[in-house]
This record gives structure tokens, C-alpha cells and sequence, in this order.
């Protein structure tokens, strides 16, 4: 996943399965950078990126029964 200012979760049943409750970015050394619990009703979720510098991160996303992870790059 290739970004540069914000991150654009969809938390829809029909995208991953089921709905997403939680969300990380880790660093390539594996330190939290960012994570939170997203509550249950929302349709999507809009992750501004500016803290973070450029380069490679890890984005793991989790349900109830689903944890997928997926390389993120920031772009400035």
C-alpha cells in the first residue's frame, strides 16, 4: 500500500469478511507507531499519516476472526 498523507480504512463486513476492530502501524523494528480499537458502527476511518516519516511500515488490521498484515509506504 503505497501513501502519502492519509490512510483510508473501510470497515465494511463485505471488504474483509467481517469488521474490522483494530488497527496498528509498527515500524520496520517493530515499535508501535500508531493503534487504536475501532468501535463497532463506523463506516470508515480516516488515519492522518503526517507523524510518521517516510519509509516502510507494517499495517495489521483485525476482526473478531481475521488479522491480515500489509506493507504500508509513506510518501512525503
Amino acid at each position: 500500500i503505497l501513501v502519502r498523507d492519509y490512510l483510508l480504512l473501510f470497515n465494511q463486513e463485505w471488504i474483509v469478511g467481517e469488521v474490522v476492530s483494530a488497527f496498528q502501524i509498527t515500524d520496520v523494528l517493530g515499535r508501535v507507531r500508531f493503534s487504536i480499537d475501532i468501535p463497532p458502527g463506523g463506516n470508515y476511518f480516516v488515519f492522518p499519516l503526517k507523524n510518521l516519516d517516510e519509509g516502510l511500515y507494517v499495517c495489521k488490521i483485525a476482526g473478531k476472526n481475521i488479522s491480515l498484515t500489509k506493507k504500508l509506504v509513506v510518501i512525503k
